[in-house]
């Protein structure tokens, strides 16, 4: 596959995959998504790969999903239409979820700027994070009438209590990035200069590691872990459809495009 939206770089066993959509601060598409599966299937498939990093170019590390192209298809279409090729896109992005957990090399996110609604997710989901001091985390779905997808409620309650999971999902109250370390997000918190640095030195620390003993760590740990992952994927594309052809929803996306608060009904 020729990619348009990220970056594949292999070198010295290190994979680098970086969204590279800087204009829209690298928001998920259902084309990122496409490219994003197929370079993890490239990592997957090349014995030489023994770590992955995956970054963003730019300002932010991801911001979630494109609003801005939701609100002109949406006005295009309408929104029935829209809501069934919003399903597809989402299923693409959720199986960058399973892939990135199914790897069998460990994934380092590294995280600057915003990581917001599925890019928050998108991150959670790798083994190991390190973020810069002006990161946050941000599960902004229901901001725009929509629920978190991507894993986004799985993942997040294995780091939080109730009351702080439901702050973060029910309120998309942001989580900075020291909070994030707090709670155990994030392995490491450094200055925004440092952070390929310390990504680099992590990612040369991993790959000394014996790979085959990595595999069945991280296997080990999803079976622990994460064995619900793929029920609350299927809800959530279920879920998510229902939300994507609400009055609320629309009335989110055009409240953001525009500029100002939504104004939601019941």
């Amino acid at each position: 596959m020729e990619y348009q939206k990220i970056l594949l770089s292999i070198k010295d066993g290190i994979a680098r995959i970086s969204l590279n959509s800087p204009q829209n601060f690298n928001a998920l598409t259902g084309d990122m998504g496409a490219e994003l599966n197929d370079a993890l299937d490239c990592c997957e498939r090349d014995p030489a790969v023994r770590v992955v990093i995956l970054s963003g170019e730019g300002r932010s590390f991801c911001a979630g999903g494109d609003l801005k192209n939701m609100d002109a298809i949406l006005k295009n279409t309408g929104q029935a239409a829209f809501a069934g090729s919003f399903r597809n896109d989402l299923k693409k992005v959720g199986d960058a979820a399973r892939r990135i957990r199914r790897l069998r090399v460990p994934v380092i996110a590294a995280v600057h700027g915003a990581a917001a609604g599925a890019g928050c997710n998108l991150a959670l989901h790798c083994d190991f994070k390190i973020a810069t001091e002006d990161a946050k985390f941000i599960e902004s779905f229901i901001n725009v009438g929509l629920i978190p997808d991507m894993g986004g409620s799985y993942i997040l309650s294995r780091y939080l209590p109730l009351s702080r999971l439901n702050e973060a999902l029910m309120l998309g109250k942001p989580i900075t990035a020291a909070e994030a370390f707090d709670h155990g997000l994030v392995n490491a918190v450094v200055p925004a200069e440092a952070l390929e640095e310390e990504t680099e030195k992590l990612a040369r620390q991993l790959k000394a590691m014996p790979i085959l003993s990595l595999a069945k760590i991280k296997r080990l740990v999803n079976l622990s872990i994460f064995g619900g992952l793929d029920v609350v994927l299927e809800a959530e594309e279920e879920y998510q459809h229902l939300c994507a052809q609400s009055d609320n929803f629309r009335e989110g996306v055009s409240a953001f495009v525009e500029k100002r608060k939504p104004a939601f009904n019941a």
